[in-house]
């Protein structure tokens, strides 16, 4: 969220932050000192008016490393017996799904008396597209499907017709 506070630079402000920042503040001590400022909106105010708030020169002082740091030992060198070669792995048998009989989902038979089959690329919105072929076999623009009207017309719930709705559902 992009928050930004109408008004919260006046020019006092900014000549007291300008102060400040030649003072040696952090720009956390002048958010701080000034109230209702971010460490980020000192930050950007030194940025945009360099005639301000001049360039701090030299580097931060660095912190004294202490003279009781315990050195780490050099690390043994590696010889042959550490290093062995890894153990063979032996392979296993390659896994397989189990076979299923072929037409387990038969919609083949599934077909209603009197309905003409019609391929799936010539079926408009209110026909029923149950596929009459079965999983197996594949789809495509050319798979037969019922081509009755649709269960309800226009009823956006079923792209099949009513007996089709019900076998879809488990009900037939």
């Amino acid at each position: 969220m992009n928050v930004h506070v109408t008004g919260a630079w006046t020019e006092e402000r900014t000549r007291h932050a300008a102060k400040l920042w030649r003072d040696g503040l952090t720009a956390s001590q002048i958010a701080a000192a000034l109230g209702g400022i971010s460490r980020n909106a000192v930050i950007g105010k030194a940025t945009r008016n360099p005639d301000l708030f001049a360039p701090r020169r030299g580097v931060a002082p660095r912190i004294a490393r202490p003279a009781n740091v315990k050195q780490h030992a050099p690390k043994p060198k590696a010889t042959a017996a550490i290093f062995r070669a890894p153990p063979k792995r032996v392979a296993a048998p390659p896994v397989t799904a189990p076979e299923r009989p072929h037409g387990l989902f038969r919609h083949r038979d599934l077909s209603i008396d009197g309905a003409t089959p019609i391929a799936f690329a010539l079926i408009d919105r209110l026909q029923c597209s149950w596929p009459l072929t079965d999983f197996e076999d594949g789809d495509g623009p050319d798979m037969p499907c019922c081509g009755r009207p649709r269960r309800g017309g226009l009823a956006p719930d079923s792209a099949y017709c009513a007996e089709h709705a019900a076998v879809s559902r488990g009900a037939a």
